[in-house]
């Protein structure tokens, strides 16, 4: 890994994070999101202009990944096994009786 990148994970990783859990309100699914945000950021960095400050691109990269993932079937499939989940953990009338 590059100093570059490390440097800049060390100074912005936990901002990213702290965004991305916002959206997605889930830790784990948040630190891979911020992990894709890097590796972009990595893959890509003679498409940053500095019109910006580097933190505000990040950010800008990690709400759409947010969004990415919020729109994404991973997500769709993994509230909907939750809902499963919890609603087969409730007592119909019948067991209730």
């Amino acid at each position: 890994m590059s100093k570059h990148l490390e440097a800049v994970m060390e100074e912005h990783g936990e901002y990213c994070l702290r965004v991305a859990y916002l959206y997605v309100k889930d830790w784990t699914i948040a630190e891979e999101i911020v992990q894709d945000v890097f590796f972009a950021y990595y893959r890509q960095l003679d498409r940053f202009e500095q019109r910006s400050s580097l933190k505000t691109y990040l950010v800008k990269i990690t709400v759409h990944k947010s969004h990415d993932y919020l729109r994404s079937w991973k997500n769709k499939r993994h509230v909907l096994l939750e809902k499963i989940h919890m609603g087969a953990n409730k007592c119909t009338p019948e067991m209730t009786l």
